[in-house]
């Protein structure tokens, strides 16, 4: 099954379960075992962001995690190939 009916259409999926302080290895493992690095690729891993990088429920980010995040978003558009 096509992900896109788009020709060239290039998808990232970020590794990212962290909740509440916690992170789920299991959908972590979900999420990888989508990209095949073809039309599935790489996303950042969001996950690699701690709790300093948090808002006070441990889940969403605040300035700190934008910051950290950022770049890994960069890095990991500007690495696809088309």
């Amino acid at each position: 099954m096509a992900l896109c009916p788009c020709p060239g259409a290039k998808w990232m999926v970020a590794r990212e379960t962290w909740i509440n302080g916690v992170t789920s290895s299991t959908i972590e493992a979900a999420q990888a075992a989508l990209v095949g690095n073809v039309t599935v690729l790489a996303g950042e891993n969001m996950n690699s962001i701690n709790a300093s990088g948090r808002q006070p429920d441990n889940t969403h980010l605040n300035q700190t995690g934008h910051d950290l995040a950022y770049p890994m978003g960069v890095s990991a558009i500007t690495a696809i190939t088309f």
